[in-house]
């Protein structure tokens, strides 16, 4: 796996991630189980960025990477974003 260093913050973060789209259900049935497995594989493997939303599965993503993240999360680099609802949005 190669790496790179987050900016300032001196952390090395994988340069392939996970994406946590697929992990809230939205595009296929997934269990708790499958998900701590594939995070558990991604680690294996040296995959250590982990990128999420609550958006995705309405917020059932980021709570199955916290599940699957417990005891492990010293060993991982977890990003989520944010929505900001205005005026200028068309999707409100």
């Amino acid at each position: 796996m190669e790496y790179t260093t987050f900016g300032k913050t001196g952390f090395r973060v994988s340069k392939l991630g996970l994406g946590g789209a697929p992990l809230g259900g939205d595009f296929c049935p997934v269990t708790d189980e499958q998900v701590v497995e594939l995070i558990d594989r991604a680690l294996e493997l040296g995959i250590n960025f982990i990128d999420t939303a609550p958006l995705y599965g309405r917020g059932e993503s980021e709570r199955r990477i916290g599940k699957a993240s417990q005891g492990k999360r010293d060993k991982m680099i977890l990003a989520s974003k944010a929505v900001m609802r205005g005026e200028s949005l068309p999707c409100q």
